[in-house]
């Protein structure tokens, strides 16, 4: 990395390389505090891959780790504050998660005869998909919800 940063730029100065993106995977080696410092001296924006991150060809996405991205997502909505009434700061009232199993090869009429052709979307129930119970089930937050504003209406009521 020092090596491209100085035939890039010409040099290896703090800040030197401001405004540069280095797109990385999640190997160990790019997640090292080291070379994380390292780039952030440079100025280098630290870019990693979404995990299974599309490979597109033309108007058709695939994902090489479906079901790897699938539970990646669900644990990235996971980390979204909740909260139940507005004096607990901020956070959200109302967040859902639904996973969809959808072939997107449905948008391209062209495929060649004999091609396997797309089912139609399924709502998936089981792993990754929250469960009852789980605050970011459907249901659940329908409930949590109901909850919440029948308590501010009994409040303001009183």
């Amino acid at each position: 990395m020092r090596q491209g940063v100085h035939a890039h730029v010409g040099g290896f100065a703090k800040a030197i390389a401001a405004g540069l993106g280095l797109r990385h995977n999640w190997g160990s080696q790019y997640r090292a505090r080291a070379f994380q410092a390292d780039i952030k001296w440079l100025g280098i924006r630290s870019t990693p891959a979404y995990v299974g991150e599309p490979e597109c060809k033309a108007d058709i996405t695939e994902h090489a780790k479906i079901e790897t991205l699938g539970k990646s997502t669900v644990e990235l909505f996971r980390g979204l504050p909740l909260r139940h009434t507005p004096a607990e700061g901020p956070g959200f009232e109302a967040v859902s998660l639904v996973v969809v199993d959808f072939d997107n090869l449905r948008k391209n009429p062209g495929l060649p005869y004999g091609a396997p052709r797309p089912a139609d979307p399924k709502l998936v129930t089981g792993t990754p998909a929250p469960q009852t119970g789980d605050p970011m089930h459907y249901a659940t937050m329908i409930r949590r919800i109901c909850d919440a504003y029948e308590d501010r209406w009994q409040r303001s009521t009183r």
